[in-house]
């Protein structure tokens, strides 16, 4: 998430019968209410900083 610069992010994993987990995609996008639930709306109140001006917003690191 650093080096895209994001501040959000759903990481995909799997975790095999063996119990080895494998990453399978970075989603900027991803779907966090079910989490933002379980933590009185944390999640909600960060992005919702960044997005007024109140956060200061992450910058790439790629050029």
């Amino acid at each position: 998430m650093d080096r895209y610069g994001l501040n959000y992010g759903a990481i995909d994993l799997i975790l095999t019968p063996e119990g080895k987990y494998y990453f399978l995609e970075l989603n900027a996008a991803g779907e966090f209410f079910w989490l933002d639930k379980l933590c009185d709306g944390a999640i909600s109140r960060q992005l919702a900083a960044v997005l007024t001006g109140s956060a200061e917003r992450r910058r790439s690191l790629i050029s």
